[in-house]
């Protein structure tokens, strides 16, 4: 049985600029797009910078996700865990999507270029294709899911610091995002002990991204986190899997 690529995904997934300059170091230091004062004052120039750039070099980059929700009264952890890597100029990709603990377990694989993507689902005893278009470049680098996040003000800069020939900045800070999609549904207006990090380059990468935050659920504490790591900028390649090839062969 065949599917669109977004039909899919989203069954799965339902399942669940200007620089300015910082004080630091021995003396001012280039900011990152949109941080000015030592203020993130603009989301929207840092993540759309960190997709042009990553996009440019090439990428590969891991997120891993942890909640506590509740059914039927009982309540159980649920994790999911996304690998993505992208060839220099989004000329090819491949990611892959996993819904573990002790929800529902499915798995997304999905590789795809300029112009078509081929998507695989396989959940239970069950596996489903689909092709439908390319995933958009803001999706692939998680820009589309940070902007909501750092768009909730109240950003400064806690570090900067020099890693070889690169320097990084961290900001901490942020309220709760007002998309109650980007929470655990038992999260949204029952949350404390929230915290938002980024470590960020003054080209605009994101190299670390974590939320972090408390809730009461079912009348149990539970935690709930979001971590993003960059693993990598030096232009991997993508090759094509032998399921996506037997796909588009027999269309």
């Amino acid at each position: 049985m065949r599917r669109t690529a977004a039909t899919l995904l989203l069954a799965v997934l339902l399942t669940l600029s200007g620089c300015s300059a910082i004080t630091g170091g021995s003396g001012p230091q280039e900011a990152p797009p949109g941080v000015e004062d030592g203020r993130l004052v603009n989301a929207t120039a840092l993540t759309t910078a960190h997709t042009a750039a990553l996009v440019e070099s090439g990428f590969e980059h891991d997120i891993r996700t942890n909640a506590t929700i509740a059914r039927n009264g009982e309540t159980f952890e649920v994790s999911r865990r996304q690998q993505t890597v992208v060839e220099p100029g989004a000329v090819e990709y491949q990611f892959r999507l996993i819904n573990g603990g002790e929800g529902p377990s499915a798995q997304v694989d999905a590789w795809g270029n300029e112009t078509t993507q081929v998507t695989r689902v396989q959940a239970g005893n069950q596996t489903q294709y689909g092709v439908g278009n390319p995933t958009p470049a803001a999706q692939l680098t998680t820009e589309s899911r940070f902007t909501p996040y750092l768009a909730s003000g109240n950003f400064t800069v806690e570090n900067t610091e020099t890693d070889g020939d690169v320097t990084l900045v961290t900001l901490v800070g942020g309220a709760p995002p007002g998309d109650a999609n980007l929470l655990p549904s038992s999260a949204v207006g029952n949350l404390t002990d929230y915290e938002v990090r980024a470590v960020v380059d003054t080209q605009g990468r994101i190299h670390e991204f974590s939320v972090t935050g408390t809730y009461t659920v079912a009348g149990t504490e539970a935690r709930f986190a979001f971590d993003y790591r960059l693993l990598r900028t030096d232009g991997p390649s993508v090759d094509q899997p032998e399921w996506a090839a037997e796909v588009l062969a027999s269309r």
